[in-house]
């Protein structure tokens, strides 16, 4: 029995396939646009439920057969729609035109998202940086008698250290995949620069490939590697404070700051992957 006619008749009703010069095309495309979307959304919200699913075993374990179930039929109907014939044509200049133009725009567009979510990041590392500097320099003008200096010190302090936790929450969830990616690329740039001869137009491109993923690890690395570094000066401030004029209670209180400021505060993702310069080398 033959069961590819059957195969694509299959695919031909849930909008996958359709015949050449096919009658209602649009309303075809339109029927396969929602049926892909369906799918798709499908498989976003069962790998939204896996991740944030964290009370039940049996509800993850279930939702994430599901998710790898589904997350392989949308790469099935990846793979099948962009290996197809004449799936999309570019050989009338107008769609050529129009292409070229959605291309720019989108670029344009992913590019903008792109350096402001990078440059948020960093915005943020600059702003605990400099509350870590103003704390440090006030401490340094405590004097014995200013305990509610001192307790200011002390809470300041524990406000910039909630302040990182939010900030390492956000950032090492959009850091970590990318260092995975930067890697992959890095590697993968490195053993394809290995076929060309150094002094090659190829190789030269993919030497300004991977110097490009590097500096971007880079900028991540290295205020990340700031705030840390300042952080640990607060404990230096306080050596440089009169605290040998204070009393033990006032002491106690910038005992706790030194404790707490000890290891220096790192973004990572519970320790691992520090956004240091140990990470980048």
């Amino acid at each position: 029995m033959d069961v590819l006619p059957l195969n694509f008749k299959v695919l031909q009703l849930s909008g996958l396939w359709y015949e050449e010069n096919e009658s209602f095309g649009f309303a075809r495309k339109v029927y396969q646009l929602i049926g892909i979307a369906t799918v798709y959304y499908l498989t976003f919200v069962l790998i939204a439920k896996v991740v944030l699913e964290k009370s039940n075993i049996d509800d993850i374990t279930e939702s994430l057969f599901l998710a790898m179930k589904y997350s392989t039929l949308c790469f099935k109907i990846f793979y099948f729609l962009f290996h197809r014939n004449n799936f999309y044509n570019v050989s009338s200049p107008e769609v050529l035109y129009f292409t070229i133009c959605f291309n720019a725009i989108t670029a344009l567009y992913a590019i903008v998202i792109h350096t402001s979510l990078d440059a948020m990041s960093v915005g943020l590392f600059i702003v605990i940086t400099g509350q870590l500097e103003l704390n440090a320099h006030r401490i340094k003008k405590l004097s014995h008698g200013d305990v509610l200096g001192i307790k200011d010190c002390v809470i300041h302090n524990v406000l910039i250290r909630e302040l990182t936790k939010k900030v390492e929450s956000f950032v090492t969830g959009v850091v970590i995949p990318f260092f995975l990616f930067a890697m992959a690329s890095i590697c993968s740039g490195i053993f394809q620069a290995s076929k060309y001869d150094i002094f090659s137009f190829d190789f030269t491109w993919i030497y300004v490939f991977v110097l490009n993923n590097l500096q971007h690890v880079f900028i991540y690395c290295w205020f990340g590697n700031q705030l840390m570094l300042t952080s640990q000066e607060i404990s230096n401030a306080i050596y440089e404070s009169n605290w040998i004029l204070m009393n033990p209670r006032e002491r106690k209180f910038l005992l706790i700051s030194m404790i707490s400021n000890k290891q220096g505060q790192s973004i990572s993702r519970h320790g691992l992957c520090a956004l240091n310069l140990n990470t980048f080398l």
